[in-house]
C-alpha cells in the first residue's frame, strides 16, 4: 500500500508543481499585450517634419545612487545592453541618443547631462528633445531604476474605481534623497513626464519603464476621455476623424488624468500600478534586457522581424521576447523552490530512508517551506515597501500600425 500512496503522491505533487510553473510563465505572457482599437487621444500633434526619419533616445538609468543604501544589484553591462541594441542598426546614431547613467556624464552632450542622471538632466534632455525631434521622426525613451509614490497634489489620480488612490506615481532619480521626516525629495511625477512627453511632437514614441510601480504611470482615469477609432490595418476613417475633431475642442479640457499613455506611443511597464518589481544581479531588469534582446537584429530575413518589412518594431520585440521575460521571472522562484528541495532531500534526519521516500518528503517539504518562504517575502515587500511584489511586464500599444525601431541590413553591402 505505502508504495502506491507514494507513487500517487508523487503525481499529485509533480501535477500542482507543474501548474503553478506553467501559471507563472505562460498565463502572465499571453495576456501581457493589449493593443486597443479604442485609442486614447490626447492634447498633442506632430508638427511637420523634413521628409526625413530620424531617430532620437533618451536612455535614462540608476544601479549607483548618490545615497548608497539606493543602491540596485545591476551590472553595468545589463544598464548598457539596451543602448548597445540601438547602437547595432543602422538607422541610430550616438548623437542622436543622449545617455543619462549614474552620475556619469554624457561626452557627446556634455552641456545638457552634467552630473550624470538627476531630475534636472532628465527634465533638461527630454526639453532638449521637443525641440529637436520633428513630425517624421522616432523617439525613445527608457528608464531604468527605483520608482516610488508622492501625495497627489491635483486630484487626477482618483478613479471612480479607486477612490483610494490619492497617489502619484513617480521615478527616482540620481539624486533622489529621503529627509529626516520621511519625505521624498528630487523626484519626476508622472505629471510631469506626461507633460514633458506631450511636447516632443513626433511620428511615434516608444517608452520603456523598469521600475516599482510602474504600471501606475500609465493609468487613465475613465472620466471624461475621448477616443479615435483606428482599424486594425491603422487607417483612420476620415469621418471619423472630422467627428472627433469637432468634438475634441468641447472636450479638450474636461480630460483630466496626465499619465503617460497616449496616442502614437507604445508604452512598455514591468509592474503593475501597485507593486514592486525584481531585478537579478546576473540578468538585470527582466523588461528592459528582454526588449534589448528582442531589438538587437542585424540582417534582413530575421525572424523577429514578423512582417518582412526590414524593420523590428516594438511590438515586434515585445512579442519576441516576453516568453522569454516571463521565464526569466519564473526561474528565479523556480530556483528557490529547487533549493529547498535539495535542502529537504540531503536533511541527516531523512538519510536512513529509501530514496524514493525521501525523494517524495523532499518535494513535499521542500514545497511547504517555498510557500511559506513566498508569504514572507509578499509580506516584507507589502510592511518595507507598502505594496505587494509582482513583477508583471506588459505593453500598452496606442501606436496605429507598428513601431519600427531597429532597421535591419542587407546582407549585399
Amino acid at each position: 500500500m505505502k508504495p502506491h500512496k507514494n507513487t500517487k503522491l508523487r503525481k499529485v505533487v509533480v501535477i500542482c508543481l507543474a501548474c503553478i510553473f506553467t501559471g507563472t510563465v505562460f498565463s502572465p505572457s499571453v495576456g501581457s499585450a493589449r493593443i486597443l482599437q479604442n485609442i486614447i487621444v490626447e492634447n498633442s500633434y506632430p508638427k511637420s517634419g523634413d521628409g526625413k526619419t530620424e531617430y532620437y533616445a533618451i536612455i535614462a538609468g540608476c544601479i549607483k545612487y548618490k545615497d548608497l543604501v539606493n543602491d540596485i544589484p545591476i551590472g553595468w553591462a545589463q544598464q548598457r545592453f539596451l543602448l548597445w541594441s540601438l547602437l547595432a542598426a543602422p538607422n541610430w546614431k550616438r548623437k542622436n541618443i543622449i545617455v543619462l547613467f549614474n552620475d556619469k556624464t554624457d561626452v557627446f552632450h556634455p552641456s545638457l547631462t552634467v552630473g550624470g542622471a538627476t531630475r534636472e538632466n532628465i527634465l533638461r534632455a527630454l526639453d532638449y528633445m521637443a525641440k529637436k525631434v520633428d513630425g517624421d521622426d522616432i523617439f525613445l525613451f527608457a528608464w531604468q531604476g527605483h520608482g516610488s509614490s508622492v501625495e497627489d497634489d491635483d486630484g487626477d489620480e482618483m478613479r471612480w474605481w479607486k477612490p483610494w488612490d490619492r497617489w502619484d506615481e513617480v521615478i527616482c532619480p540620481y539624486d533622489t534623497y529621503i529627509d529626516e521626516s520621511g519625505k521624498l525629495h528630487n523626484y519626476i511625477r508622472d505629471d510631469e513626464l506626461g507633460e514633458k512627453f506631450d511636447n516632443i511632437l513626433c511620428k511615434g514614441q516608444c517608452i520603456i519603464l523598469e521600475c516599482c510601480l510602474s504600471g501606475g504611470l500609465i493609468e487613465k482615469s475613465a472620466k471624461d476621455q475621448f477616443t479615435l477609432d483606428v482599424n486594425k490595418d491603422g487607417i483612420i476613417d476620415p469621418e471619423e476623424a472630422s467627428n472627433f475633431s469637432r468634438d475634441l475642442g468641447d472636450d479638450l479640457n474636461s480630460s483630466h488624468s496626465k499619465d503617460i499613455y497616449s496616442f502614437g506611443r507604445v508604452v512598455l511597464v514591468n509592474a503593475l500600478g501597485e507593486t514592486i518589481s525584481r531585478v537579478t544581479p546576473f540578468f538585470g531588469g527582466p523588461l528592459t534586457t528582454g526588449m534589448a534582446m528582442g531589438l538587437l537584429g542585424q540582417w534582413r530575413g530575421s525572424k523577429k522581424d514578423r512582417n518582412h518589412d526590414g524593420f523590428i518594431s516594438a511590438e515586434e520585440a515585445f512579442w519576441w521576447a516576453r516568453p522569454k521575460i516571463y521565464a526569466v521571472i519564473s526561474a528565479m522562484w523556480f530556483s528557490l523552490w529547487l533549493y529547498f528541495i535539495v535542502a529537504s532531500y540531503f536533511y541527516k534526519e531523512t538519510e536512513n530512508q529509501t530514496v524514493a521516500n525521501r525523494l517524495v518528503g523532499a518535494i513535499v517539504n521542500g514545497t511547504i517551506h517555498f510557500f511559506l518562504e513566498y508569504v514572507f517575502i509578499q509580506l516584507l515587500y507589502k510592511i518595507r515597501g507598502g505594496a505587494w511584489g509582482a513583477t508583471i511586464p506588459h505593453m500598452i500599444d496606442g501606436y496605429p500600425g507598428e513601431l519600427n525601431i531597429i532597421e535591419l541590413r542587407s546582407r549585399r553591402m
